[in-house]
């Protein structure tokens, strides 16, 4: 068997079993130790959510791993293959695909490992490489033996023969007939009176009826359609009275669905009063006649209808297909199977089709109701992930379900599944907007512990956000093809995909030989070039994955691609740059540049602009692409050039500056620009995005030098680009998504620069917390900002005078406290001085210190300041006095820590000194170079510590021992709970809290920015995270 092969032909012709007979031998199962695998797809698994929920199920069943990939069904394909590649041999049988985007998720990765099997009508789904088997209409003898097969008696061949011609040879139709004739042979008529009767019943009601002559055309919908109906009449002729009636009810259900026949009794009790008992002998006689599928191998049993069969039923309900519907719900509901609660629903099949069966019913009102009500969207969540809801919702024609689902789409890269799994609902409460309905059931839901929004999260995604594509790791280019309809994308692994840029669907992926570093399409758009880190060149084929060509252009410090993919230019250690034929690998031009260790090359998109710079310089050059001709210099380093090269971009201090390539003039500068890592000028030259360390992703209106548009992108901003039409824009972070936004939303986003929360007032009325805009306070009951010290020269009210570090977190020189007086503030003045200050604004004292300052610290009473020097020399000071009272000497860490009360000080990670003696206490973590504090408890007994090689833990102070390890858990904050009881960590964009006695994982919560510092309120039942603005968490236990 080939690594993967395809079934194809039209339905009911005996593709399905046919695969069903094929694993079932047993030298096929001795070949696949890690299981055989059977998929139905179907024709209902349909849009990205509906295909992204299928994989999230088949993936918990196979493998036992629950589904991380939100909606996405690319990445949720990409998960299963590395979980089957680390399976023995496995196969997987993909039954009843339909369109190519169903088939995609199961055919990534795991090529060694997974052999699949398709089966399909649409022979153009099937990948280029598959072997190809075309299920037909059966040979004339095989379709006499499947006629015959298992009869007591055989009519006279003559029979038989018109039996098969009627039939059209149809695998479907053949084993109906089969069964038919069987179940009246059984009691003991005439083999030729029982064939005439059928054949007579085919051909008055079937294709030949209008021409007895005219053979069977399985091509003809018409013709199959009365060829479905003659013979399902002649069946359902032996079944009991209203038999017929019964068997047209089940149309209601899911194609190829596995339906418990309670659900069916369920049914035929509203229909006609039939109780479980006649039902299920019902049921049986229905399967025994072929016309539906019987599991009694699971509990209860189940049926399944072929698609065919349950077309012709709904067709033939048509009218009355919502008044059985309705009829069906109303039962369970009176049996208390469910509703009106259907979210404490124990059947898997009411979970999935629950929607789409009220929606059929006539039902909509109560489809809307159920679908936006938050216990059903969290029970969907638990069970299939984002995709599953957002299924529903799609069924659902109301604008509640598109606005619910918008949110929810944006919010879906967060709602993969949490430790502990009961914290999810609590993150779907704080991620999803709702009104007073969606809080009331969520707060009715939630199960405690959880952390509970105190306000509305102020990293909330733009409206403007439409779609997220996630990756496995940090995301470092992104280029795209001329025509804007497809982007490829690199993350530091080095793994390059393409993607369908309008619906964000993944469409391919290269294999993994090497990382890549640079990438760009063919002028066509069907091939990519990409170079890698030793500085090979490959092209490739996006159509069948194959590599068209390669060649080696040598060691090269930079390179870009032209914007066609013809060309390539390099820059080598010694400042010659190249340029390349990407078609033969030849060499076309060769010039001499005075820039050695080239950090950056830019090419404009009509290919006559070359932009480059020295690594880490702030000067850009800029000259002919062709000849390296007519160099000239620009100030700053260079971010963007425009397609026809007339413009560049460069970036220098806060300000972004627009240069004139034909006269070097500085046309325009945007200031307030700070920590710019990209940018990208759309398509006329008319826009520029910038996107900064912070992922504040920036649009700019040149012509009247304004922002248009804001944007938060969790964490660095690696890479943009804007679409070929400009109405989009795509950016890149190193939090392992590329996010599309829609520029033809308004949206200027406030400007949330990420915090650090520095202390809580002794009532727990107000938050301290810092920024490298200065200094804020906030009530901490509803998150208003109540009072700003903004970063200046100390001239204006409310202004400090304070030096934003050269490097590293701008919160590291500033330090606030809550004093028995009120709130004070401590910042560097300048380099080598502090300056500490009351609510008022007034300088209290100035401390000057030996060396440039790193760190500045205030004791939480307010009445010491550490201070840590380039050197590490760590200097303890009195406030009042003004006087340095304690000097440690020389470490490698500037991370320093008071205890709650001021006595006790961490530094060089894990140094504990007593403050009123200098005297070391302990060294809590003296075998790692790499440990740091981050919180005391209360008492001063207990360390938590972080350390890059064993994680998190708690240690004992006196006795350096570990009381607590917490693996696998990454944080960088930490604080305990005024009363002890509790520990809260913070890093990445998730908030744990632990019991801080028995070391037990209690709840967590999640942000959509990385969050740096935590502390809890003085009643310990509400916390406080500094992420991209303050959030706030209410505790309940």
């Amino acid at each position: 068997m080939a690594i993967t092969a395809g079934l194809h032909g039209p339905g009911g012709f005996g593709k399905t079993t046919l695969a069903r007979f094929a694993v079932a031998q047993s030298k096929v199962r001795e070949r696949f130790p890690g299981g055989i695998w059977f998929i139905t797809i179907g024709r209902g698994v349909r849009g990205r959510a509906g295909v992204a929920a299928k994989v999230a199920t088949e993936m918990v069943r196979i493998t036992g791993v629950e589904c991380t990939a939100g909606d996405d069904p690319e990445q949720a394909g990409v998960q299963l293959g590395k979980l089957l590649a680390a399976m023995p041999q496995t196969l997987l049988v993909i039954d009843d695909v339909w369109e190519a985007e169903q088939l995609r998720p199961f055919l990534m990765g795991a090529e060694r490992r997974c052999v699949r099997l398709i089966t399909t009508r649409n022979a153009s789904v099937l990948p280029a490489h598959a072997s190809r088997i075309t299920v037909d209409r059966m040979t004339y003898a095989q379709a006499q033996l499947a006629l015959t097969k298992g009869l007591p008696h055989v009519p006279e061949q003559v029979v038989i023969d018109d039996l098969v011609e009627a039939t059209g040879r149809w695998a479907l139709l053949l084993r109906i007939a089969n069964r038919v004739l069987s179940e009246q042979l059984s009691t003991g008529a005439d083999a030729n009176e029982v064939g005439r009767r059928l054949l007579h019943r085919l051909r008055v009601h079937g294709p030949a009826a209008s021409d007895p002559q005219k053979d069977f055309n399985l091509d003809d919908t018409d013709e199959r359609n009365r060829a479905v109906r003659a013979s399902l009449a002649a069946a359902t002729e032996l079944l009991p009275p209203d038999g017929g009636a019964r068997f047209a009810e089940l149309g209601v259900f899911a194609e190829d669905e596995a339906v418990p026949i309670t659900l069916v009794a369920r049914l035929w009790e509203g229909a006609a009063g039939l109780d479980e008992t006649t039902a299920r002998s019902l049921c049986r006689q229905m399967a025994d006649l072929s016309l539906l599928s019987l599991d009694s191998s699971v509990p209860g049993g189940t049926v399944a209808l072929h698609d065919v069969i349950r077309d012709h039923l709904r067709a033939e309900l048509s009218a009355r297909l919502w008044a059985v519907n309705r009829a069906f719900l109303d039962t369970l509901t009176s049996a208390g199977e469910g509703g009106p609660d259907w979210w404490t629903t124990r059947c898997g099949y009411l979970r999935d089709f629950l929607i789409a069966h009220l929606v059929d019913g006539d039902r909509t009102p109560d489809a809307v109701a159920l679908a936006t009500d938050f216990r059903w969207v969290s029970m969907r969540l638990h069970h299939h992930g984002p995709t599953a809801p957002l299924r529903d919702l799609a069924l659902v024609p109301h604008a509640d379900a598109a606005i619910l689902a918008s949110h929810l789409e944006r919010a879906a890269h967060l709602m993969t599944p949490t430790t502990p799994p009961q914290a999810l609902d609590a993150v779907l409460r704080s991620r999803v907007p709702g009104g007073a309905a969606w809080l009331a059931a969520a707060d009715s839901a939630l199960s405690r512990p959880a952390l509970i929004d105190r306000w509305s999260p102020p990293d909330l995604p733009s409206s403007a956000l439409l779609r997220t594509l996630t990756h496995q790791a940090p995301v470092e280019e992104m280029a795209f093809s001329l025509d804007g309809t497809r982007l490829a994308t690199i993350d530091i692994s080095g793994r390059v995909r393409v993607w369908d840029a309008l619906s964000g669907a993944q469409v391919g992926e290269l294999p993994r030989h090497s990382r890549m570093k640079e990438l760009a399409f063919g002028n066509d758009g069907a091939h990519l070039l990409t170079v890698d880190g030793d500085g090979i060149v490959d092209g490739w084929d996006l159509t069948t994955g194959s590599e068209l060509n390669q060649f080696f252009p040598g060691k090269c410090r930079a390179a870009a691609f032209s914007a066609d993919g013809s060309r390539l230019f390099t820059a080598l250690e010694d400042g010659v740059v190249t340029t390349w034929d990407t078609a033969t690998g030849a060499s076309l031009n060769e010039f001499q540049t005075p820039v050695s260790s080239s950090g950056r090359l830019l090419v404009s998109q009509d290919g006559t602009t070359l932009v480059f710079s020295r690594r880490g310089g702030m000067r850009s050059y800029y000259c002919d692409a062709d000849t390296g001709s007519n160099l000239k210099t620009l100030q700053g380093r260079p971010v963007a050039v425009t397609a026809d090269g007339a413009h560049v971009a460069t970036v220098q201090g806060g300000s972004v500056s627009i240069w004139s390539t034909s006269s070097s003039v500085r046309l325009q500068e945007l200031r307030d620009c700070l920590d710019v890592t990209v940018a990208a000028f759309n398509a006329d030259g008319t826009a520029l995005a910038t996107g900064n360390h912070e992922g504040v992703v920036e649009v700019w209106d040149l012509a009247t030098r304004t922002r248009a548009r804001r944007f938060h992108h969790g964490s660095l901003c690696s890479s943009l680009g804007f679409s070929a039409d400009g109405l989009r824009l795509t950016s890149a972070s190193m939090d392992k998504t590329v996010r599309i936004w829609d520029l033809a939303t308004s949206s200027v986003q406030p400007q949330e620069a990420p915090v650090g929360v520095a202390a809580v007032s002794t009532d727990g009325s107000r938050i301290a917390t810092v920024s490298r805009e200065g200094f804020s306070v906030w009530d901490s009951t509803s998150g208003v900002q109540v009072q700003r010290f903004a970063r200046g020269d100390g001239s204006a009210g409310q202004e400090l005078w304070f030096t934003p570090p050269l490097y590293g977190d701008p919160a590291d020189l500033l330090s606030a406290a809550f004093t028995a007086t009120g709130i004070h503030f401590a910042a560097a003045a300048d380099r080598q001085t502090v300056g500490v200050w009351d609510a008022a604004g007034t300088l209290l004292v100035q401390l000057a210190c030996a060396g440039p300052l790193e760190k500045v610290e205030l004791s939480p009473p307010g009445d010491l300041l550490a201070t840590v020097d380039r050197q590490g020399t760590v200097g303890v000071w009195d406030i009042a006095s003004g006087m340095q009272i304690h000097q440690f000497p020389h470490h490698r860490s500037r991370r320093i820590v008071f205890s709650p009360d001021g006595s006790r000080l961490a530094t060089a990670g894990t140094l504990v000194w007593d403050t009123a003696s200098g005297v070391q206490v302990s060294h809590v973590a003296h075998h790692s170079a790499r440990a740091w504090a981050l919180a005391f408890t209360p008492d001063n007994g207990r360390l938590a510590v972080v350390d890059g090689s064993v994680g998190f833990r708690v240690v004992d102070i006196a006795t350096e021992s570990v009381i607590h390890r917490f693996r696998g858990t990454r944080v960088r904050a930490a604080a305990f709970s005024s009363d002890g009881k509790y520990l809260a960590g913070a890093g990445g964009d998730t908030i744990f809290v632990w019991d801080a006695t028995t070391g037990e994982l209690l709840t967590s919560m999640r942000a959509d920015s990385d969050l740096e510092s935590v502390i809890w309120h003085p009643d310990s039942r509400a916390l406080f995270a500094g992420g991209r603005g303050l959030l706030g968490y209410e505790f309940t236990v």
